[in-house]
Order: structure tokens, then sequence, then C-alpha cells
């Protein structure tokens, strides 16, 4: 037996049993494979000869082939950036050796361990240990060892005979399904019967139609006949009708003899139905769904069971929504309207886009109509030479939205899963103090200090510490808890300075914590929830922004400035959302004095809004403009008044209808959902459009 193992290794061939069974080992290399109950000797080469088996295999493979492999690095605040200088860029993206792209070794690798349960490549290394190449290593000549000192280290028999040893940090090894770790199961050998009785039922059927698709019979013959003269009839007869091409050809007896039909076993009759049930067994081995693999017989072709349609009565499932029941849709006009359900049909299918907003994610076609809201340069100047800017709102498709494109949605936002506020926390005063804690306040939890910088306007300072008195110093009915966000006043402490107010409270600080006002001057973010809130309550709290990083000049114009960028392009949003017409930002880059004598370098950024019709009424040392928004009072045209009265009854994405509209969701960027697998791409500013996203 020995010598036979030798000469088999020399050609390629190795011992799959073990010891205590040497013969299987043999019959694997004689006849093909391990044997089944079905007759059919299954191994991974012959059980890709079965279709379906087959057909799993490539769409699976070719599914996470065609998904890039980028190296990223993650960054210290967050977040992950692209690294192509890295050195193993190269090897996962486009090519891991010399006779491979990227395409080609993916595939090949997990071909492996979907058949044999295990893949693994080499990882070729250069003198400084740095990765060079990637190599593909045969998963059948390929076994994982254990060192009697517990190290893990991979065994590769050779063609020629032999073995080489590698290291486990030198293997790349993707595993399948296996109790033990260490090594996945043999897909193959654990699902041989299956395997083979499709491959059975297979070769029945290309049999039966060799057989020209009819049952058997025999041909009688009235004398009886030596043998020679039975075999030159029993040839005749197979050479005239043996074979699909022979079938229904006319056949003339002589000597008297006659053809008496058989029949067949019904039985052996519904076998060939039996084959397309087998295709099911590679779905389930695989788990993937049977149409993927061209098994259509209960395909519907239809859009999914959990598709929600918004209705009369609110969000259904497409499923659930009968003929004649009324659905929201537009009409001729551009407005959305309930109209009933006539009938249905299927439109063929669409790539979804995910459009990703400051507040939210919508989901639609490239052909579904939005409301946004756009600013266009008047065809003339006004007196003075001066050219306005002219905000239209009109319907366009999803597929043709821009970055920085404002949506118009309906003021009741869906619930996001994010804090629940309540109404009487969300006050003129609260939001205002929001503003002016995140733009010139500091909460340190540890200690509950609470530090808000003091303005150089007095009144403000006065104004703001009669609101800090009234959210947290005001007793309720002597038990010492708040009205509002209910923290213990017995511990509050108002200290003043001539640089800053702090009042001190552990409670109060973990309280506005949680309302993501917490962080320093170049993390902190407008929390999500302030997008989320009325139009009055924004404004004021862009009213307590201003006051801390915020400027009137002589001509009305308000600006906010800030070198928080990020931060700063939400104020900027949230403007937006309020109606305020806002330029782009910029940025300023300068030397300042440290109050040591050092000189450093700064960037500050900022952008300018402001109303011509109220330019003249606004001093230049106050935040009247913004206060008069949060008041509620009538301004010029082109603000959100006329944007409130003149839109129609939107209703999208939200959960229950409203009459009064609101300019929030800012495009961000967009999620483009495509079939089997997800593309994630950042829009850069300059894009214009999902299809240029895609290009």
């Amino acid at each position: 037996m020995k010598v036979i193992s030798n000469i088999l290794g020399r050609f390629g061939y190795t011992k799959r049993s073990t010891t205590s069974n040497p013969a299987q080992w043999f019959i694997d290399w004689v006849h093909g494979g391990e044997p089944t109950a079905s007759g059919k000797n299954v191994n991974e080469q012959s059980a890709l000869k079965y279709t379906p088996f087959w057909a799993a295999v490539r769409v699976i493979t070719g599914a996470i082939a065609s998904l890039p492999f980028i190296v990223y690095r993650r960054n210290a605040g967050g977040g992950k950036n692209r690294v192509m200088t890295h050195r193993t860029y190269g090897l996962l993206h486009d090519r891991p050796n010399e006779y491979m792209d990227a395409l080609t070794f993916i595939e090949t690798r997990q071909a492996h361990a979907l058949t044999y349960g295990n893949g693994y490549a080499e990882i070729q290394r250069d003198g400084a240990g740095r990765p060079i190449a990637l190599w593909p290593l045969l998963p059948d000549k390929t076994f994982r060892r254990i060192s009697d000192k517990g190290l893990s280290y991979y065994e590769i028999r050779l063609t020629k005979g032999g073995s080489v040893y590698l290291p486990d940090y030198n293997v790349l090894h993707i595993k399948g399904l296996g109790f033990d770790g260490y090594t996945g199961y043999n897909v193959v050998s654990y699902h041989k019967e299956a395997i083979g009785y499709g491959m059975a039922v297979k070769e029945y059927g290309a049999r039966f139609f060799g057989n020209n698709a009819s049952p058997g019979g025999v041909l009688e013959h009235p004398k009886v006949l030596s043998d020679s003269a039975r075999e030159n009839i029993k040839k005749s007869w197979e050479a005239a009708h043996k074979g699909l091409s022979q079938a229904h050809r006319m056949q003339i007896f002589e000597e008297g003899m006659k053809w008496v039909q058989t029949g067949v076993d019904p039985e052996h009759a519904q076998a060939l139905e039996v084959q397309k049930y087998t295709v099911d067994d590679c779905s389930r081995i695989f788990n993937i769904p049977p149409h993927k693999i061209g098994s259509l017989e209960r395909a519907t072709f239809c859009l999914p069971a959990d598709v929600q349609i918004y209705t009369e009565s609110g969000s259904k499932s497409i499923s659930k929504i009968e003929i004649g029941e009324k659905v929201w849709s537009l009409n001729k006009n551009n407005q959305w309207v309930l109209s009933p359900v006539l009938k249905s049909r299927c439109t063929g299918t669409d790539d979804i886009l995910n459009i990703r907003t400051t507040n939210r994610i919508i989901r639609a076609n490239a052909k579904h109509r939005i409301l946004v809201r756009r600013k266009y340069n008047s065809p003339k100047p006004g007196k003075g030479g001066y050219q306005w800017n002219e905000w239209r709102n009109e319907y366009i498709p999803a597929g043709e939205l821009k970055i920085g494109d404002v949506m118009v949605s309906s003021e009741r936002l869906p619930d996001l899963g994010l804090m629940q506020i309540g109404e009487r926390v969300l006050d003129k005063h609260f939001m205002e103090f929001c503003g002016l804690l995140l733009g010139d306040g500091n909460i340190n939890i540890k200690n509950g200090y609470i530090t808000i910088a003091r303005a150089n306007n007095a009144c403000y300072m006065d104004y703001y510490r009669n609101s800090i008195k009234q959210l947290f110093v005001s007793y309720d009915g002597g038990n010492g808890r708040n009205n509002n966000i209910g923290v213990l006043t017995k511990s509050v402490r108002l200290q003043e300075s001539d640089r800053n107010t702090r009042f001190s409270s552990i409670l109060a600080s973990r309280e506005l914590d949680e309302f993501g006002l917490s962080g320093n001057a170049r993390t902190k973010r407008v929390p999500e929830w302030v997008f989320q809130t009325s139009i009055k309550n924004r404004l004021s709290f862009l009213r307590g922004f201003l006051d801390a990083d915020g400027s009137v000049d002589k001509n009305g114009r308000i600006s906010f400035s800030s070198c928080n960028e990020k931060m700063l392009s939400q104020i900027r949003y949230l403007c937006i959302g309020c109606g305020v017409s806002v330029t782009n930002m910029r940025c300023q880059e300068g030397i300042t004095r440290l109050p040591n004598g050092k000189l450093q370098s700064y960037k500050q950024y900022c952008f300018t809004c402001s109303n011509p019709a109220d330019n003249r009424k606004i001093s230049s040392n106050d935040s009247r403009y913004i206060k008069r928004l949060a008041e509620g009072k009538s301004f010029d045209k082109k603000g959100i008044s006329i944007i409130l009265s003149n839109l129609p009854g939107l209703f999208l994405n939200a959960t229950s209808i409203a009459s009064n509209l609101l300019v929030v969701p800012i495009v961000t960027e967009f999620l483009i959902v495509l079939t089997p697998s997800r593309i994630f791409i950042n829009a850069p500013r300059d894009s214009t459009s999902p299809e240029e996203l895609l290009s």
C-alpha cells in the first residue's frame, strides 16, 4: 500500500482518508469521488458538473468578487479614509500577483471556500516582511496543523512529492462553517447524497431521452431465432430508433414480427418531475433563493411584500393594499392627493436611491418626483444695479437632485429613534441657552461645571443670567426639582467673573450632555434633534448661537463665524431650513498672539445671511433680526411666511399629513442600492446627480 501511495503521490494524488480506512483514498482516485446511495461518485470536480451546484457557486463568487476591496485608515475622531498609498491596497484592489487580477483571485478563493469549505492563499513577503503578492493554494493539498507547543502552521503537499510548511501569519485562510474553529467542513463531502441524487436524476433523464423519450417494449417473432439472429435484429432496431434524432420514424416488420408495448412504472415516470425539486437542495445548501440559480417556478416578479405605501389610513405594506383603497399620489397639478387604486401591474425593476439629507434618509427611484427649493438669479438688475436672488419651488425627479438641494417636507417629521424631548422643555429661553452654550460654552461633566464666555455687551449677559436662573435655579413647589429638565436645583451655584459665567451642577451637566451640547471647540456639532423642532424653536437656537459666535454690521448683514467647519456648516443648513438666504462658506487664515506671547496660526470659517427688506431695521449691536423671526413677526416675501402659505399640502416620508410645510432637509449624499450588494458612495461637493456619482 505504501508503494502505491508513493506512485500516486508523484501524480499529485494524496490520501484524503485516515489510516483506519486506507481503501477510501484509493476508491476516490479510481472512481472519481466518494460513492453515494444513488450510485454516483461525488467529489468537488464532479459536483460542479451538476448545473444547480455550478450556478449556486457562480452566483456567490461573482457577487463577492464584484465588491471593491479597499484599504481604509480609521481616524482618531471617528470615520475612515481610503488609503491608496498603502502597500496592500494594490494587492487587494488591483492585482494580487503577476498572473491574476483581483476579480479572478477573489473568485478562485471564494469558490474553494464554497466547495472545499476552506480557501487558502499564501502571503509572499519581501526581505523586510512586507507583503508583495498573494498566491492561491489548492485546498485539497493544504492542511492546517497544530504543533506540540500549540502553534498553528500549514502543510502544503507538492505535486511532485514532499511538503512545504508555512507559518500561520503567511497564509490567508477563509473558513466556512466548522465546529473546531480551525477549518471549515467540506461542503461537497457533507452533502454528497443530495448532490449525488440530483446527478442521478439528471442522468436518468438523459438516458430516458436517449431512448426516444418513450417507454420500452419487446419485438415478438412467431418463430424461434438463433442467437446471431436476435443480435442482428436488436442492433438494426436500435440503429433505426434510438435517440431523439430517430424518433417517430416508420418501421417495416418482416416474417410476422410485431411490437408489444410493455409500459413503464409510474414511479419511474415521475422521476423526471423530481429533477426540478433537486434544485431546492442546492438552494438550501448555499442559503440562496431558488430563482438565483434559475428556478423560476415560484418567482413573483413583483415588489417585496414589505414595501411601505402611504394610504388614507397611514403607512401599509404593499401586500395589504386592496383594489379601491386610496393612496397618496401626484395629480396633474403636481399636488399630493388621495387616489383610489384601480389595478396593479408589474412595472419592472429600478435601482433605489437612498437620498441622505441632514436629518433623514428618503428612498425613491430615479423617476420619483420630489419638491425642492432652488435659488435663481433675477434676469434684470434692480435699482442701484443690484441683482437679487429668487427662490423657486419646483418638482424634479429624484435622479436629478444635486448635492446641496433644499427639499421641502412635512413639518410632522417621522420618528427617527432619537431622544424624545418634551415641548415644555423646548421653550424660547432653553433654545437660546442651547445655542449660546454650543457657540461659547463648555461642559465639564466630571466636575459638574457649565461655563459660558462673557460677551462684550453687558445686556446680553444680563438677559442670559436671568434665563439661567429661570431654567436651572427655580423651585417647583419647594420640592427642589426644576420645572423643565428635572435637575436638583439645591446643588446649583451661579458664579461670575470678568471672563465667564459659570454655574455648577453635576445633574445639570449630565442632562445637557444628553442633549448633545458637550465637546470642545473643534468637536462640537449641532444636535440632530434641533433639526426636528419647530421653526420658532430653531430660530431661537440660532439667536443664541448668534449672540455667541455672530455679529450684525451697520447694514443689517448677519455673519456667523467659527473655527469648527463642520458645526458652522450645520448652522448654515439650519438657516436655510428656516428660510434665511445665506452665502457660501469661506475660510480666513491668520496669525494671533496667545496670552503667553507666542504666535499661533488659525483658520476661521464664516458665512453671512441677510434680508434686504430688514437691513435698515437691524441695529449693529443686537440680533433683533433673528429675534423677530423667532417671535413670528412678518417680513419680506423671500422669507419663510410665503413658503408656508403658498406650498401645496405635501405628504412625503412623514408619519402623518400636515398642512404647513418647512424647508429642512439638505441633500448631502446618495446611497445607491444595487442587487445583490450595496455600494456606499460619499458624494463630493461638486457632484450633480447620482449618475455622475456612479461614473
